[in-house]
C-alpha cells in the first residue's frame, strides 16, 4: 500500500476496526459515567461500525451479522442517524418490535433502554455484551 492509499484509510488516527472498538469502549464509559442520549448515540453509531471497518479488512462478520445483541445496536444506530427508519431498517424494527427509550426516573436519574421482543434492554448491558462479542471476532 502506498502513503498515499494508507492515508486514505485512516480518519484521525483511526487505522484498524480495533482503533474503532477502543473508541466503542471508551464511549460505553462516558455513558455509564454520565447516562446521555449523546453518549448513548455516540456509542450505538461507534459500535456499529466496527462491523464495516472489520468487513473491509477480511474479517468474516456474518457471525456478527446475525447476532440479535448486534441487531439491537444496528437499529439504534440507524434511528439515531436517521430521522425515519426505512427500507430493511424499518422492516426488522417492526418485527422485532423495536423501539429506544429514556424512562422517566420520579427518583433517580433518567434510565436509557431499547426494547426489542417484549424485553427492555439497557444500553449497558447491551454494550458490554456487544463488546465482548467483537473483541471475540477480533480476536481478543
Amino acid at each position: 500500500m502506498s502513503p498515499a492509499d494508507e492515508t486514505k484509510s485512516l480518519f484521525f488516527s483511526f487505522a484498524t476496526p480495533r482503533d474503532l472498538l477502543d473508541k466503542a469502549r471508551r464511549e460505553l464509559a462516558r455513558f455509564e459515567a454520565e447516562p446521555s442520549a449523546d453518549h448513548a448515540f455516540n456509542f450505538f453509531v461507534t459500535v456499529y461500525h466496527v462491523r464495516d471497518w472489520a468487513a473491509a479488512q477480511g474479517i468474516p462478520v456474518a457471525e456478527l451479522n446475525a447476532d440479535p445483541d448486534f441487531d439491537l445496536c444496528r437499529l439504534a444506530c440507524n434511528q439515531g442517524k436517521h430521522f425515519r427508519l426505512t427500507g430493511k431498517t424499518r422492516s426488522r424494527a417492526v418485527e422485532r418490535q423495536y423501539e429506544s427509550h429514556a424512562d422517566v426516573a420520579f427518583s433517580g436519574p433518567q434510565e436509557y433502554a431499547v426494547f426489542a421482543d417484549d424485553a427492555r434492554v439497557d444500553v449497558a448491558s447491551l454494550g458490554h455484551r456487544v463488546l465482548a462479542k467483537i473483541a471475540a471476532l477480533l480476536g481478543g
